[in-house]
């Protein structure tokens, strides 16, 4: 699956999620505790959660695409900002 056909998936899924929603799915990946999940931690997400949708190589480069500072870390900002696209 490309990237865009990933990106189009997700924005008819998660258009109309509400805040509330995307507090408690970065509780739900750990994001809580540390105020960041780590490019690897989301791959664990992706490989558990979705695992015939995309390649790791695909999954890699989109959570890359959404670190906004390139520190190899989502911030919860990066991951609202990517939910909400």
């Amino acid at each position: 699956m490309s990237l865009e056909i990933f990106e189009e998936i997700m924005s008819v899924y998660l258009e109309n999620i509400e805040k509330p929603t995307i507090e408690s799915l970065w509780k739900k990946i750990g994001g809580d505790k540390k105020g960041y999940v780590t490019i690897e931690e989301m791959l664990i997400v992706f490989d558990k959660n979705m695992p015939k949708c995309f390649d790791r190589d695909i999954a890699f480069e989109i959570v890359r695409e959404i670190d906004s500072d390139k520190d190899g870390r989502l911030t919860y900002k990066d991951f609202y900002e990517c939910i909400k696209f």
